[in-house]
């Protein structure tokens, strides 16, 4: 049976497949000995030993992937391709390092109708042709049931580098083969980004929220997904395995894009960023002030606006508003310097509570109705708010609707890099979060993380970076009477682990498994 033939809504609440997981686990090991050997034992003939092992490493990232699918709730679902294409060079699972697929078309589909079979996983083929929905699977009771029973948790599972951290996407946004080089140094990047991807991995990220919290940042995170999350940068629900990055380009081209994604944190709505912890201690965040706007006053050798994004004739309410527009109008092309077409825009704004069919509707009604909501709120149209960020802007004028912001994501993204790397080259390195122009380290870090980028602004740009630091206080939990600063988290535990327990139990669950495998979140 196929999509066609279901009900397909739920099916929205989904990520994609991820194909680069390693067990840690012996229990995880045993489970694909004996999904192998079942599967071997109902084929005519039996599999080669090269074969047996082709899939056992497939199944091993399947039943990995399932495993932490399982521990984000029982809505989410996995998204993965049946399409030939994806598993050749240039397709979504193609490793261009390795020049091989990183799971197998034959083995993982197989493994997947084997499993739907046996009653381990729920599996919802596309169908052929053209499909609003990739196929989608996610684990059954009796899996999750499986799982719970051998004390499996998110530590069993390993993100190892294989070479598919770098993705480049054509005109169309769809993975591509990696074109030449030329002046980008591929092997460095390569080299970083696994440098930063093993100190990520090697590092307890956790985040300090109640269970009721957690629910309802994923029912948050759920709400904005929409129909077109089989987009690579589409994380789906808080998944706390997921803690490596990988940096995606635009264009088949190694100068547009670049940027840093992945990671659950990314995930996480701002306001509850403080929360973060990292190796057991509260963490602060420093961004880049209106990094965009003082790239691009750089090249022409100008000083930006004190903000760039309040205009004298809108205000500091509208700020998020024109962040938005400055990215449209950056990101657009040459036919829509015109006026007449301006109606393709619509402004930030979403109907408050969203319509239940809101993501059923065609994107231009979607952006009608924010234009109409716009109108409603603030007395003018979008247009003119576009008009006076234009004139505002005027010494860069020539930047926008000129797709120049692909450009400068390039730039912004070689500044990531270096703070990154600068970090990891202290003494005693430094853990840092990035969020595409901020980053997260912990509390008594920031002095570091500040002088790293500046520097790495400086090196880039040849220009002064504007530095914001969030200072909202860390909340402090009840029970916790200590006068200082809150800075460890062991100290709070000490004094509030009756509270924590109640309130947080699956943040204090995520430290004790932590522990459990790896000794010490230190």
């Amino acid at each position: 049976m196929n999509l066609k033939a279901l009900e397909v809504e739920h099916l929205v609440f989904s990520r994609r497949n991820r194909t680069s997981l390693e067990a840690c686990d012996s229990d995880v090991r045993r489970i694909v000995e004996d999904f192998a050997q079942g599967m071997n034992e109902s084929r005519a003939r039996n599999y080669s030993d090269v074969q047996l092992n082709q899939l056992k490493q497939n199944l091993t990232c399947l039943i990995l992937d399932l495993l932490a699918c399982s521990q984000t709730g029982d809505s989410q679902w996995i998204g993965y391709s049946r399409g030939k294409t994806n598993f050749t060079k240039g397709g979504a699972y193609w490793s261009e390092v390795l020049e091989r697929p990183l799971i197998s078309s034959t083995y993982y589909i197989s493994a997947i109708e084997y499993l739907h079979e046996n009653g381990f996983v729920e599996d919802r083929p596309a169908q052929a042709g053209h499909s609003r929905f990739s196929s989608r699977v996610k684990p059954s009771v009796r899996l999750v049931e499986m799982f719970n029973g051998l004390g499996l948790n998110w530590t069993a599972i390993n993100e190892i580098d294989q070479g598919q951290n770098i993705v480049v996407k054509d005109a169309s946004k769809k993975p591509t083969s990696w074109p030449r080089p030329e002046n980008f140094d591929l092997n460095g990047a390569l080299d970083s980004l696994s440098r930063i991807n093993a100190n990520l991995s090697d590092t307890f990220i956790n985040l300090s929220v109640s269970d009721d919290e957690l629910d309802s940042i994923n029912e948050r995170i759920g709400a904005n997904i929409g129909a077109d999350s089989d987009d690579t940068e589409s994380g789906g629900f808080l998944d706390f395995t997921d803690r490596t990055l990988r940096r995606v380009f635009a264009n088949s081209s190694f100068s547009k894009g670049g940027r840093f994604y992945g990671g659950w944190w990314q995930r996480v709505p701002s306001e509850f960023r403080k929360h973060i912890e990292i190796n057991g201690a509260v963490t602060v965040e420093l961004d880049f002030s209106t990094i965009q706007p003082r790239i691009l006053y750089a090249t022409v050798n100008l000083e930006p606006p004190d903000d760039s994004y309040v205009l004298p004739s809108w205000g500091h309410d509208y700020r998020h508003i024109v962040k938005k527009a400055f990215s449209q109008l950056l990101n657009s092309d040459q036919s829509s310097r015109n006026p007449n077409q301006w109606h393709r825009f619509a402004p930030d704004v979403d109907p408050d509570p969203l319509p239940n069919d809101w993501f059923n509707i065609s994107k231009a009604v979607r952006d009608r109705r924010r234009r109409e909501l716009f109108i409603e709120q603030s007395g003018r149209d979008y247009s003119e708010l576009i008009r006076d960020l234009l004139e505002y802007h005027e010494p860069i004028s020539n930047d926008f609707f000129s797709g120049v912001w692909e450009a400068t994501q390039n730039l912004d993204a070689q500044i990531v890099e270096k703070v990154l790397i600068s970090l990891l080259n202290e003494e005693v390195p430094e853990t840092a979060l990035p969020i595409h122009d901020s980053f997260i380290v912990r509390r008594g870090a920031e002095e570091l993380l500040r002088s790293a980028m500046v520097t790495a602004f400086n090196d880039v740009i040849d220009s002064e970076a504007k530095i914001h630091r969030d200072d909202t206080v860390f909340d402090r939990p009840p029970g916790y009477v200590h006068e200082g600063p809150v800075i460890s988290s062991p100290e709070l535990h000490e004094q509030v682990k009756e509270e924590l327990f109640k309130t947080k139990k699956k943040y204090y669950l995520r430290e004790q498994e932590w522990t459990h495998r790896y000794s010490s979140i230190d």
